[in-house]
């Protein structure tokens, strides 16, 4: 007995017929060109050449980097570039020799992948790999903010993955933020019952604190933003601390045991930050460095309390496979729900709306789509 087509999948199948149908000749895309100079602009499709895929982009998301790069540049884009890394589309051309995926197929690709033969690779330090700044999606590599995107051969082999058309588009572009998020956490040790202090309750603060709650962690959030602190209380923040730059240290000092909690996370990206973060962590305690400054930034730190406390500093970058498999994972499974943090979305033609709303911090994430 045949059973009723969702909507879901009634979308996917036509978009499947329209792909099947004809081949689109040309797409509009947004180009940056310099700080605030964010333009849509028609260009040609590529065909897919040997071991590459074409994707049709249904959802691709703003994200704090882009952000960034929009307000100031990004030293690895070279005008004109097509911004966007978040993204989850559907196959429309496959290259030649291209086995595990074809046209019609819903899928998510990293923007990256390591190469596996250069230094950093063979010592087993992925997501510093040598090639990755030249072959990264979204800005060494035209992104996501376009109708369709070309997914390079390396990415297509090891970095690209079928998946569930019952999860939103705009829920499985989270992919890429979560795999961050879920590598940071794996560069650190956690312990069941350990207190962590999170400073910056954006998305992926949001998601941070998800995934340390699944290990059963005691979570203390710290932001500005009361809105923000009210959502990281809806998803399972143990304590929340409303602070300002004045008073975050005295604020989260006695957010641990007796001399400071065991783990302090900086999901900001700020010099104020970084420094108030290792100023909160108790002895023996691990201090983990998410949120990027802006290059050149130079931060202080008591060297006394680094080596007589024996606190350990890591900082943390990009993602690898293995956490971006896992990431899909779980938002599929619902591990991490990551539709509270979808706050807003706009077509591709207004997509300098979606980038006003992060700028004053109205959204967590916009949804650009196609």
């Amino acid at each position: 007995m045949k059973r009723d087509l969702n909507r879901e999948e009634i979308e996917l199948y036509s978009i499947i017929n329209q792909l099947r149908q004809c081949r689109v000749p040309s797409m509009l895309e947004a180009r940056y060109w310099a700080p605030r100079d964010l333009r849509l602009e028609n260009a040609d499709t590529s065909l897919p050449e040997e071991g590459e895929v074409v994707v049709k982009v249904l959802a691709s998301n703003i994200c704090g980097t882009d952000l960034k790069s929009f307000l100031r540049g990004h030293p690895l884009m070279r005008p004109p570039m097509t911004m966007g890394h978040e993204f989850c589309g559907v196959v429309s051309e496959v290259g030649e020799g291209v086995k595990r995926f074809k046209a019609g197929d819903r899928v998510v690709a990293s923007n990256s992948s390591p190469c596996g033969a250069c230094t950093s690779c063979r010592k087993g330090a992925p997501t510093l790999c040598e090639r990755i700044p030249s072959r990264l999606i979204g800005f060494s590599l035209p992104g996501s903010y376009a109708q369709y995107v070309k997914i390079p051969r390396h990415i297509v082999s090891e970095n690209t993955y079928s998946v569930k058309t019952s999860v939103t588009p705009g829920e499985l572009a989270c992919s890429e933020p979560l795999a961050a998020a879920i590598h940071a956490l794996d560069r650190v040790k956690l312990q069941s019952g350990m207190g962590v202090v999170l400073i910056g309750s954006g998305a992926l603060g949001l998601m941070l604190l998800q995934l340390l709650k699944t290990r059963d962690i005691h979570v203390t959030m710290a932001n500005r933003s009361e809105s923000r602190l009210r959502i990281a209380e809806k998803m399972g923040a143990d304590d929340v601390l409303q602070v300002t730059d004045e008073d975050l240290v005295a604020k989260a000092r006695g957010a641990g045991g007796r001399t400071g909690p065991d783990l302090v996370i900086e999901a900001v990206g700020k010099k104020e930050t970084w420094e108030a973060a290792f100023r909160i962590v108790g002895e023996g305690g691990q201090v983990l460095f998410f949120g990027g400054c802006a290059a050149g930034t130079e931060v202080s730190f008591d060297a006394g309390k680094m080596h007589y406390g024996e606190v350990t500093v890591t900082g943390s970058f990009h993602h690898e496979p293995s956490s971006f498999k896992r990431a899909i994972a779980a938002i599929e499974s619902g591990k991490v729900r990551v539709r509270p943090l979808l706050t807003h979305s706009v077509p591709l033609e207004r997509i300098q709306d979606g980038f006003g709303l992060m700028e004053r911090r109205e959204a967590l994430k916009v949804t650009v789509t196609t």
